[in-house]
């Protein structure tokens, strides 16, 4: 499992708790997030009881989520952390469909919603992500930051909407 990195420089470190119910998710996540200077994972869980759990004594500074969690909805998960902890970021990387759960996601309080599918830099981008704004991977608005190969069809994209 990887977990905390130590602080390899004075710069302040965005602190981020992982929690999907399957490790290898979590396991790559943190080895990409761990590899920025400025961003590291403080701590993973499989399920939303012991995210709450680990949010009391890790005190990250964002959380990621997925949707399906071990024993709960991530959207409860989400919803929990809203109620007890307001300032607390939540971004959803997910493999449900953005179309149908994005918008739920941000009804139950999230930050951002990614697929994952996406490339692993709009990860790294929406962790670093300071301001309360809304990210999506939706390709059905004009991005402010995208990217796509000339002969394929627009890759998704980050899209940000005022909350």
């Amino acid at each position: 499992m990887a977990q905390a990195k130590p602080n390899q420089s004075k710069e302040v470190q965005t602190r981020i708790l992982l929690v999907d119910d399957h490790a290898v998710v979590r396991y790559g996540m943190a080895q990409l997030i761990n590899r920025q200077p400025d961003l590291m994972v403080c701590g993973e869980e499989e399920d939303a009881s012991r995210a709450m759990t680990a949010i009391v004594s890790l005190k990250p500074d964002l959380v990621i989520a997925d949707i399906s969690l071990k024993d709960s909805s991530g959207l409860e998960l989400m919803r929990n952390i809203k109620a007890q902890y307001v300032k607390l970021p939540v971004l959803v990387v997910s493999g449900h469909d953005e179309s149908i759960y994005a918008e739920i996601a941000f009804r139950a309080g999230a930050l951002g919603y990614l697929m994952k599918e996406e490339a692993l830099e709009k990860i790294v981008i929406a962790s670093g992500a300071s301001s309360p704004e809304r990210f999506t991977s939706a390709t059905r608005s004009r991005p402010k930051c995208s990217s796509s190969r000339s002969g394929d069809k627009p890759t998704s994209t980050i899209r940000r909407s005022k909350t």
